[in-house]
């Protein structure tokens, strides 16, 4: 028979951990939706700059003056920027969790 105190303690590491998760994932939506806007307005510049009259944009103007390459430089330095700026977050948030889960339990 598992003691009561040693059950009351797993039962709160638990709904800490759950609190902490919840905390990460509202945190990781925010930052991936702002991620999503910050390239579709990366994308929507480069159809602004170099798409025709008619709205397209060929591979042919873009492979011109390396725009491409400029466009997937620019593409992965924000998601770059973006998924450090999440991993930070998470590991700092873990920490604190960890920390408070700590202190709680002594």
């Amino acid at each position: 028979m598992i003691p009561r105190a040693l059950t009351n303690d797993y039962e709160k590491i638990v709904r800490d951990s759950d609190k902490l998760f919840r905390t990460l994932d509202r945190a990781n939506q925010q930052e991936y939706s702002r991620m999503l806007k910050e390239l579709r307005g990366e994308v929507a510049d480069v159809y602004a700059r170099y798409a025709a009259a008619d709205g397209t944009l060929s591979y042919a103007e873009m492979q011109k003056h390396k725009r491409i390459d400029k466009l997937k430089n620019n593409i992965d330095s924000i998601v770059k920027n973006r998924l450090n700026y999440i991993n930070n977050q998470m590991v700092i948030l873990t920490i604190l969790g960890n920390e408070r889960c700590a202190v709680s339990y002594f």
